[in-house]
């Protein structure tokens, strides 16, 4: 299996008889082939968890704007309950979204873990830098190849239908009240208190 998964990689290496556009085509298509099965990894794992993701959010954003409400109707008591809820629900939200972040990069250990069995003792000399290993060739051209693919992953089937997914949810759950929106409409005791019960 790994005999065949070195053969699949090393062979866009030798597409060029240059030896440097073999190296930095075939490490970018590396980059590639990591971002693809990351963000299609994130992409199930968003899916699967969608339901408990989307409670969350919804239940983050709600309490959120009942702190605010609270916060406008000089409602000490109901804005730090509210308030506090508010951010255990961001911290829900805030490692949730790490998590699936970390999930989307977790090929590349292994990619740079086969890089070392094949370039560990390749130099490359850069300009004003000197000698360089695998290592800073491989970051810049990740990097480029996720500028790329997010300029094209919303024109892929899947990942369209995920992106769409997303922000039929978003839409739904509608947005966090900013401090501006409550000098335009003003809060009272009596909306914080409808809110609350709504729990």
């Amino acid at each position: 299996m790994l005999h065949h998964i070195d053969a699949f990689l090393i062979s866009f290496y030798r597409v060029s008889p240059v030896p440097i556009v073999g190296y930095l085509f075939g490490t970018f298509c590396l980059a590639v082939f990591c971002l693809v099965l990351g963000q299609t990894t994130q992409a199930v794992i968003w899916r699967w968890n969608r339901s408990w993701l989307n409670t969350d959010n919804q239940e983050m954003v709600r309490m959120h704007n009942l702190s605010l409400k609270a916060l406008s109707a000089k409602d000490k008591g109901a804005y730090k309950a509210s308030n506090k809820v508010a951010n255990d629900a961001f911290g829900k939200f805030f490692f949730s979204r790490m998590a699936m972040g970390m999930a989307s990069l977790w090929p590349v250990p292994f990619a740079l873990a086969w890089m070392d069995t094949r370039f560990k003792d390749v130099d490359f000399h850069m300009t004003g830098i000197g000698a360089v290993g695998y290592l800073a060739t491989f970051i810049p051209l990740f990097i480029l190849a996720a500028i790329l693919f997010s300029k094209i992953k919303t024109r892929i089937p899947f990942f369209a239908a995920v992106a769409r997914q997303m922000k039929t949810d978003a839409e739904a759950m509608g947005r966090p009240m900013r401090l501006s929106d409550l000098v335009k409409n003003p809060a009272t005791e009596k909306s914080v208190a409808a809110g609350h019960r709504e729990k």
